[in-house]
Order: structure tokens, then C-alpha cells, then sequence
């Protein structure tokens, strides 16, 4: 029997990822000399694509959170 993941639970994921994105973007955007706005961009990007994954996400889920493809996706959208 699988248990009931709330839409809170992985919203923690989400967030979690954002981290990951701030640490990625960072040593890129120092490292090749960008501009400061692109790290407003990065997040901006993030947050749209969170938004919309929280807006369509059921309520709960009967799965074990996003899953590892869920979350593979993710990471190539960071």
C-alpha cells in the first residue's frame, strides 16, 4: 500500500532544488563573468517552473513523493 504524499511534502523538494539552482548559478556566474541579472533571471525561470508545477500537482499523491524521474527532470530543468 502506498502511502499519501501532500503537495506540502513536495513543495520541500522544490525548495530544496532552488538551493541546488542558487549554488549552480552562482559558481557559473562567476565564473564566466555574467552579468548580475542573471541570477534574477535564473531564479525568475525557477519560480515560474515551480509555480507551475505546485498549480497542476494534485492535491495529494499516492506515490513516494515526485519519484527519481520527477526528479531527474528537475535537475535538468536547474
Amino acid at each position: 500500500m502506498a502511502t499519501v504524499i501532500s503537495k506540502h511534502a513536495v513543495t520541500i523538494e522544490l525548495v530544496i532544488g532552488y538551493f541546488l539552482l542558487a549554488v549552480c548559478a552562482t559558481t557559473t556566474w562567476s565564473l564566466l563573468l555574467f552579468s548580475a541579472s542573471y541570477l534574477v533571471e535564473v531564479s525568475v525561470l525557477y519560480s515560474i517552473f515551480v509555480s507551475i508545477l505546485v498549480k497542476f500537482m494534485p492535491d495529494e499523491c499516492r506515490t513516494s513523493g515526485m519519484g527519481w524521474a520527477n526528479r531527474i527532470t528537475i535537475l535538468r530543468a536547474i
